[in-house]
């Protein structure tokens, strides 16, 4: 199922906290982890700064969610998933940054304890030949850039003319691939500076994306007499 909130953390668990919390009347402010429960219970217990000792002892001021939906109501809390259980902690805010306390000790929490989530997987890219009329005006500059290219390599080759070109938008906002469909041809990527990398078709798309983001370039003397 779908949810509102990016997974930052995978399996990050569940946590409970206060409808204060959830509901944006009061912010996180206290920050406890206790032995998990059950297996889906990460420990966490999160409350705010207008929670009193009266409102926090009833049980149905209490709500189970995700942590990784309290990540994204205070993204603080990323920083302190994996503390060991016994962390008894606090936020502050004083206007010019967050820190995080510990309440026992009165010391501040350094940044470099924090944890710090994987890096998601980029998605994978699937080259994808659009029609020329749904290409941006720079894009058709760049296939343009292209396309006198493939017509120069032609001519080179006591050809007529290219023959069709499909074009492939790169993702990023890298630029554009543009694709000759002529057997044994090659492909041309053309970044947004209009620099350029030829690979011959023997080159899948997405390895020849890879080299084209690792910045190699061929100069564009190579495609002249």
């Amino acid at each position: 199922m779908a949810t509102s909130y990016p997974e930052f953390i995978p399996g990050a668990g569940a946590s409970l906290a206060t409808k204060n919390v959830l509901s944006g009347a009061g912010r996180v402010r206290w920050m406890v982890r206790k032995p998990s429960r059950q297996p889906a219970d990460n420990g966490w217990r999160i409350m705010s700064h207008v929670d009193s000792s009266e409102y926090l002892s009833d049980s149905g001021n209490w709500v189970i969610n995700d942590f990784n939906e309290l990540c994204a109501i205070e993204p603080a809390l990323l920083g302190i998933y994996d503390f060991p259980v016994g962390s008894d902690l606090q936020l502050v805010d004083d206007g010019s940054g967050i820190q995080i306390f510990d309440t026992a000790s009165g010391r501040e929490i350094p940044r470099s304890a924090f944890y710090v989530p994987p890096a998601p997987e980029p998605a994978e890219w699937r080259p994808e030949v659009v029609d020329p009329e749904a290409l941006s005006s720079e894009q058709r500059e760049l296939a343009a850039t292209a396309a006198a290219l493939f017509e120069q390599l032609a001519r080179d080759a006591g050809q007529s003319d290219a023959g069709r070109l499909n074009v492939v938008p790169l993702p990023d906002d890298l630029g554009v691939a543009v694709v000759r469909a002529v057997r044994g041809s090659g492909v041309i990527f053309v970044a947004r500076d209009s620099s350029v990398l030829y690979v011959t078709s023997a080159i899948d798309l997405p390895v020849g994306l890879d080299l084209f983001r690792n910045g190699q370039r061929t100069p564009l003397s190579s495609f002249e007499e």
